[in-house]
């Protein structure tokens, strides 16, 4: 008798304190069985008190209050991920209500063997140094790859050691030796007589023994000449003729 009611309120007890709307012990059903990259993998949360969930697929994308009984996902490369389901409004900071791990196909053996081995960073001119007057515009840096295999690379520019720009780029090393990615934005010239340093890292693929040396730039402190489209200021004075010439 003690026992039977121990155990009837342990069932009390486990049932209020599970959050409303929870589905305890739910599963996760996907098709096909064997999916690649680029293939849409159906997903159903195999429950039979809910009708919309909270999706998380491992692959840093989401659905929230998306549907339960049918829903579809495109897993873009090769790998294994951990899907992730909440029986809940989209509520965080709570345990999944259900996971499965699935494996992703594909040609995985050149995802693995992508690595940038050398880059060098410079200007649009080729140069690693450059001076350039107040507000000029198009002030670009530039980075070449080279290494093997092909995969996504993901790019930071920093300006003076601070975050300037993120770049993603797919690139084929099998295809091309070297590889050229310009920086997505101008570098600001506002200020004359700055000086500032450019440098970029490397995100994906991780290359932590891979050092690219900076490059740096300077503004001119003068006042006029490249909105003329001079490359210098410069005045002649003529006393001859008493002329001048700015």
């Amino acid at each position: 008798m003690k026992r039977f009611l121990f155990i009837t309120l342990l069932t009390v007890l486990s049932y209020s304190l599970t959050p409303a709307g929870f589905a305890v012990g739910g599963s996760i059903a996907s098709h096909p069985a064997n999916p690649t990259a680029g293939q849409k993998v159906k997903l159903r949360y195999v429950t039979p008190v809910t009708t919309n969930v909270k999706w998380d697929f491992g692959d840093d994308s989401n659905a929230c209050n998306a549907a339960a009984s049918a829903f579809t996902h495109v897993f873009t490369e090769p790998g294994t991920y951990t899907i992730r389901a909440w029986d809940t409004f989209c509520d965080d900071g709570v345990a999944p209500t259900a996971t499965k791990t699935i494996v992703i196909g594909g040609s995985a053996t050149t995802e693995t063997a992508f690595e940038i081995q050398s880059g060098e960073l410079l200007f649009k001119n080729g140069t690693q140094a450059i001076t350039v007057h107040k507000n000029d515009r198009g002030l670009r840096a530039k980075i070449t790859f080279r290494g093997e295999g092909s995969g996504r690379a993901r790019l930071q520019w920093l300006l003076d050691g601070q975050p300037f720009s993120s770049q993603a780029k797919k690139v084929d090393f099998t295809r091309q030796k070297n590889i050229t990615i310009e920086l997505n934005r101008d570098l600001p010239t506002q200020i004359p007589g700055s000086s500032h340093t450019v440098s970029i890292r490397i995100k994906d693929p991780r290359s932590p023994k891979l050092k690219i040396a900076d490059i740096s730039y300077g503004v001119d402190r003068a006042a006029f000449g490249a909105a003329a489209g001079f490359g210098v200021s410069y005045i002649e004075l003529r006393f001859k003729n008493r002329s001048a010439y700015m």
